[in-house]
């Protein structure tokens, strides 16, 4: 866990899910490689001075992904619930939105708030499962990208998603991030301090889907000279899960 300034829990509701499918205009090795050596980097470097507090960018496995789920899953958290909004028309998030033009198909791709979880599942709509502040950049983060049973219908799907949330036991977890669409299911746990179990609910949410992610995120540390350097980016073929220790503001 970190301390002084670079310790910054936030409040759970400063979180946006990112679902992102890849242009049809990129082949996938050309996509995963304009993620780690632009698309990752550069918001690890800019991001932060507009309210970036986490970044935890991660791949699914490619072979044999059925093409609705996303070709890359994302964690966002914002000094503040409203603060992505606020900083929109900066020349940073200009800049973003020409990036993500060439890399992510508009139409499939999607940026979504996260609510508190009440007992209802939605399809598309992140929650919360646990009602606490806390600093994901720090401690360890476990995160699943799941499709459903062949054969399940998608009613079923998400009633059973339903049902393990409701049963879902944080045990010394201060964070948990749950989306649900009407065939695959991503999830994130986080615990304050670095190698710390995960909960066994986590691991039970394997039982109820086809897994296509299963990941202990690895911590980046990118180097201090920013964009100004000659940094290469992440290899994301290699490590497809990764928790960006950003330089903060």
């Amino acid at each position: 866990m970190g301390s002084g300034p670079k310790y910054k829990p936030i409040a759970p509701d400063a979180v946006s899910v990112w679902s992102g499918f890849k242009t049809k205009e990129k082949t996938y090795d050309e996509f995963v490689d304009f993620l780690g050596s632009i698309i990752v980097p550069v918001c690890s470097f800019l991001r932060p001075k507009i309210g970036l507090n986490a970044y935890i960018p991660s791949l699914p496995n490619p072979e044999n992904k059925p093409k609705a789920i996303p070709d890359q899953t994302a964690l966002l958290f914002w000094e503040s619930k409203n603060i992505s909004k606020e900083k929109s028309n900066t020349v940073v998030e200009r800049l973003f939105t020409l990036l993500f033009d060439q890399t992510y198909s508009k139409k499939n791709s999607s940026m979504r708030a996260v609510k508190q979880y009440k007992g209802i599942v939605k399809a598309n709509q992140p929650y919360y499962l646990v009602d606490e502040e806390s600093d994901w950049m720090h401690g360890t983060v476990y995160h699943k990208v799941g499709y459903k049973h062949e054969g399940q219908s998608e009613e079923a799907f998400l009633a059973s998603i339903k049902t393990w949330a409701d049963a879902y036991t944080s045990e010394r977890s201060d964070g948990a991030i749950l989306m649900v669409a009407d065939n695959y299911v991503v999830f994130w746990e986080h615990f304050p301090r670095r190698g710390m179990k995960a909960s066994s609910s986590f691991n039970e949410l394997g039982d109820y889907v086809t897994l296509f992610l299963d990941k202990t995120a690895k911590s980046i540390v990118p180097p201090k000279e920013g964009v100004w350097g000659e940094w290469k980016g992440i290899d994301l073929i290699r490590d497809n899960c990764v928790n960006i220790h950003l330089e903060r503001v």
